[in-house]
């Protein structure tokens, strides 16, 4: 691909949807009929012809409005796996972006608990861009942003105390509305009780409040790191919302009345802080409810960067829905029950996780089953590439 010469839109050279109209299909036709002062009928012919000519061209068509659809020689695909094999993994390398830096920042789950089976997606899709902007010369940085400022960590230190007492000897009976019921919480208490014994068990909240939070965000962190590392995973960044907050990086007119700021505030925060990181180019991948928020944040950082004209392109990853064998997998995090993506990956494993998850574009619903992604069947595309695998193994 590359941009058009004087204009916004991209000219495409890329496979068509349909197999039948060719092995490539290219746009150029469309994007430079105002440069050309042609009608796109005129260049796409125009374009036909020159091709027409190479020796690697079997066939050329114009179809529909005006795209130039073509047919590549068998000589032409067979001296390419040639390449492939002499190239090896830099087969692709390329230095189009000039070592020009780029942030990915993605995952960024709340430290509130264990990575989840949607979560997955987001993180292989963040993990696999990052690596295809490697690819063609950007310097890359993979970041995450820890959201440990807002009123869930708070929640969560609320529920870690619970389980503190719980160590401590305590039946503490149900866990009440509104905190975090996961028994992944266990081991926080336990390490909580090693840590400060009795010393908070009757303390009042402005006591225990922030040294349980730390405590608790760090021990989800570490969680985190661990299950994003099973998956292949690994983020040079961790960028805390917390710190911003305590370093004053936060404007004033987008306060709450009780003193605290809001959630838009702190990502104005920052994004401006990546900024003076050097990132004028960010990406972002977020989750669909986030879907809303785009807009303004793309408009506060052009206004909070100015005349440096940072530019925030934010990719969307919607819903992954967990089947088994077809049923819906029922999961609410809030009720602590949920496919951690460790289990995941120790049910199906790494690869296959990755795999799938890229299977259907970040924009659209995902269903994971379970019993399909280990199966031996057509339902299954890991299959169809193991089966290939070993037949091409047969081969050799």
């Amino acid at each position: 691909r590359r941009r058009g010469v004087g204009c916004n839109q991209l000219i495409t050279v890329e496979p068509p949807r349909d197999p039948a109209h060719g092995d490539l299909a290219a746009n150029a036709a469309l994007v430079l009929t105002k440069q050309a002062g042609k009608k796109p009928r005129e260049i796409a012919d125009l374009l036909a012809g020159e091709l027409r000519k190479n020796k690697d061209v079997t066939e050329v068509t114009v179809a529909g409005p005006c795209f130039v659809n073509l047919r590549l020689a068998d000589d032409f695909w067979r001296a390419r796996l040639k390449d492939v094999l002499l190239e090896g993994v830099a087969y692709g390398d390329s230095k189009a972006g000039a070592g020009k830096k780029v942030n990915v920042e993605y995952v960024s789950a709340n430290p509130t608990g264990p990575l989840h089976v949607a979560h997955a997606r987001g993180a292989v899709y963040g993990d696999v861009l990052a690596s295809l902007l490697e690819k063609v010369g950007y310097a890359v940085t993979r970041e995450y942003y820890i959201n440990d400022a807002g009123a869930q960590v708070d929640i969560l230190a609320r529920s870690a105390w619970l389980r503190y007492r719980e160590a401590l000897g305590e039946d503490i009976g149900e866990i009440p509305e509104g905190l975090y019921p996961g028994d992944y919480l266990k081991p926080v208490g336990q390490a909580l009780a090693k840590k400060y014994g009795d010393k908070y068990r009757a303390a009042p909240e402005g006591e225990w409040l922030a040294p349980f939070r730390d405590v608790a965000v760090a021990a989800m962190m570490a969680d985190i790191k661990t299950d994003l590392d099973l998956l292949g995973i690994h983020q040079e960044v961790f960028s805390s919302e917390r710190a911003l907050v305590e370093a004053g990086a936060v404007d004033r007119p987008l306060k709450k009345s009780d003193g605290s700021y809001t959630y838009f505030a702190n990502d104005i925060a920052y994004h401006h802080d990546k900024a003076r990181r050097g990132f004028l180019d960010m990406i972002d991948v977020w989750g669909a409810d986030h879907g809303g928020y785009i807009k303004r944040m793309q408009a506060a950082v052009k206004a909070i960067t100015g005349e440096a004209r940072a530019e925030l392109d934010v990719k969307v990853c919607q819903i992954v829905r967990l089947m088994r064998g077809g049923e819906l997998v029922r999961m609410s995090k809030r009720a602590g029950v949920f496919v951690t993506l460790r289990e995941l990956i120790e049910d199906v494993g790494k690869d296959v996780v990755r795999f799938l998850m890229l299977t259907r574009k970040n924009d659209a619903p995902f269903d994971f089953d379970l019993v399909k992604a280990t199966e031996q069947s057509r339902d299954n595309p890991v299959w169809y590439v193991q089966y290939g695998h070993a037949r091409g193994l047969r081969i050799n």
